[in-house]
């Protein structure tokens, strides 16, 4: 999307104002809150993936407001490609300091539209959303039809929901369980949209596959068709500001009961301001008909494509290796201060339970020493205790019959397996290299 003149200007005005109030908005209520304000590349690139009205009147909703980045986006591309166009604005903050900006910004979208020859009639609500909309939501079991939103755009907070919580009861009467502040967002967006009403998002990417987003996958799509998935190589890019490394997604969904009538636009760039990659696939390479965990699978390249092909043609499941997998523990840039050097020597007072390291102390390194095998898991007790404490090995012991090693599967640079390396013995103690 590219803007000019007064569109351009209205942009950047906005992101001076989100750029100061992210200076100085204090850390822990960023963190209470889950804010993380949308830098204006990020916003202009929300803005364009709705289908706008050449005429007529478009409500739009923005639920987590903040400064009103994307509003402000939304509101330049319409003056620029559609200045016949009405535009009736929904804005929602809980966060009483930035009503202000918002305000302002709003006003700013107003004068600047009506320059323009586009109507821009705002509300700003400080309010819950997530009250607000279950209010609604639920309101609509009972006659009289919910106020309904033809275009949603967000970015939700990022915070979990615990499960004795008011947000919990709230949308559980609506009959969706997250775990997760944006879930809920997304989950009650689609419900107040309006047949063929779009949704426009970026959120974190764990939504679209794992146990714990079981429930809202079901939930969003019944109601929700995928669209559009983009998905930016470096995660430290998007809200490089705030000095957030997260995997992030953009999409856009639209409401209807036909959930795979169309193919899906499958998009991918190292940053958000370069031009992406894209390529069409169809529905149901991105949600299997077939699948009852409901999985988004984002394969947005040839190579992921062959990696999933190889997957899928595997003879087992790990559930039938009696494995285990917990991948978030060993993401590259978590465990930092544990890492090591491959080509460095084992220290004497490492123990290995297949690929969990446990620490000087002899217990696992938080929740990082979880067990990768239920076959380890039966030795864990003991090898909890710190190593000084561990019993010397008896003369049984040497002529004891081992259990058997773990083949551990490790990739090269390329991505390509390499042969398995045999770990140490899972009941091996304390042994000189």
């Amino acid at each position: 999307m590219t803007l000019t003149g007064e569109a351009a200007a209205l942009v950047h005005r906005t992101e001076v104002r989100r750029r100061a109030v992210s200076a100085r908005l204090d850390a822990r209520a960023r963190v209470k809150l889950g804010q993380f304000f949308t830098p204006a590349p990020v916003a202009d690139f929300i803005a364009a993936l709705s289908r706008l009205l050449r005429s007529g009147t478009v409500r739009v909703l923005d639920p987590g407001g903040g400064i009103g980045s994307l509003t402000s986006s939304l509101v330049a591309r319409v003056v620029t490609e559609c200045p016949g166009l009405t535009l009736r604005v929904t804005a929602l903050e809980i966060d009483e300091t930035l009503h202000d900006d918002l305000a302002a910004t709003l006003q700013d979208c107003q004068a600047v539209a009506a320059r323009r020859g586009v109507t821009v009639v705002s509300d700003l609500r400080g309010a819950d959303f997530i009250r607000w909309a279950a209010d609604k939501v639920t309101g609509s079991l009972f006659p009289g039809r919910p106020e309904a939103f033809d275009l949603v755009v967000m970015n939700p907070p990022y915070r979990k929901v615990n499960t004795a919580t008011v947000e919990r009861r709230l949308l559980a009467g609506v009959g969706v369980e997250v775990t997760n502040l944006y879930g809920a967002f997304l989950a009650l967006a689609a419900a107040l949209l309006e047949r063929d009403g779009q949704l426009a998002a970026i959120t974190p990417r764990s939504f679209a596959n794992g146990p714990y987003f079981r429930d809202f996958r079901r939930f969003f799509l019944e109601r929700m068709r995928l669209d559009r998935l983009h998905v930016v190589g470096s995660r430290s890019t998007m809200f490089a500001d705030a000095e957030v490394l997260q995997e992030n997604v953009i999409f856009a969904a639209t409401r209807t009961s036909d959930v795979r009538s169309a193919p899906v636009v499958l998009s991918t760039s190292s940053g958000y301001e370069d031009v992406p990659m894209a390529r069409v696939v169809p529905y149901g390479g991105v949600v299997s008909p077939n699948d009852r965990e409901r999985f988004i699978r984002i394969v947005v390249d040839e190579q992921d494509t062959r990696t999933a092909a190889v997957m899928a043609a595997l003879p087992a499941t790990l559930p039938q290796l009696d494995l285990d997998v917990a991948t978030g523990r060993v993401v590259d840039f978590r465990p930092g201060a544990l890492r090591r050097d491959r080509k460095a020597a084992p220290s004497r007072r490492d123990l290995s339970i297949g690929e969990a390291v446990l620490d000087q102390g002899g217990a696992p390194p938080g929740r990082r020493g979880r067990l990768r095998s239920r076959r380890g898991a039966r030795y864990g007790r003991r090898l909890r205790e710190p190593p000084e404490r561990l019993p010397s090995p008896q003369p049984r012991h040497a002529t004891r019959t081992r259990a058997r090693p773990l083949p551990v599967a490790e990739f090269d640079d390329r991505g390509q397996v390499r042969a398995p390396v045999q770990r140490p013995y899972a009941n091996q103690r304390d042994r000189s290299p």
